[in-house]
């Protein structure tokens, strides 16, 4: 099966809705905690093992941390909050941290941890994409080339390993 390596955070962004729909009928809503699963690979990639979307940003149900762990071997999970309301780092970041930190918390009940947290006001091109560990911007998210089908998606470990500098999580 053909890998298709994601190199930047905005890659994935622009990759994330082809996807998600690969594996469901519904769209990324424009207020959203998405959740990636990583699975260990070799040559410092981690192949997406899993994807789950939940769909509001105001309250994180634990419910989501066991579905999107179940029967899978990833233990080192990547989120990406989607935020139509928000502008850039900073900006509705203290709302951001505590979702995070409840996924933070709800995944590690289940063998699994949150390394990285980015944040995007949407999905296509031009929209911004910034850290949530760090607060810092990352980037515009491109336009997303036409992929194979069916590919299997993987990112560098530098973009899922937490940051050095990276602000506290309440999981910690």
């Amino acid at each position: 099966m053909y890998t298709n390596h994601l190199e930047t955070v905005p890659a994935l962004v622009a990759a994330l809705p082809r996807l998600w729909r690969s594996t469901t009928t519904q769209d990324i809503p424009d207020q959203a905690l998405v959740l990636l699963l990583m699975k260990d690979t070799r040559d410092g990639w981690a192949e997406i093992e899993r994807i789950w979307v939940a769909d509001e940003i105001d309250y994180f149900d634990p419910f989501h941390a066991k579905a999107l762990t179940y029967g899978t071997t990833g233990t080192r999970a990547v989120a990406l909050v989607v935020d139509i309301d928000a502008d850039g780092p900073g900006d509705s970041a203290h709302e951001h941290v505590l979702l995070t930190d409840a996924a933070a918390c709800a995944l590690s009940e289940h063998g699994a941890s949150l390394q990285a947290a980015y944040v995007t006001r949407g999905f296509g091109a031009k929209e911004p994409v910034w850290s949530l560990d760090t607060d810092q911007f990352i980037g515009k998210v491109p336009l997303f080339p036409a992929a194979t089908p069916h590919p299997v998606y993987a990112l560098p470990e530098s973009l899922i390993a937490r940051p050095a500098n990276s602000l506290p999580r309440a999981a910690d």
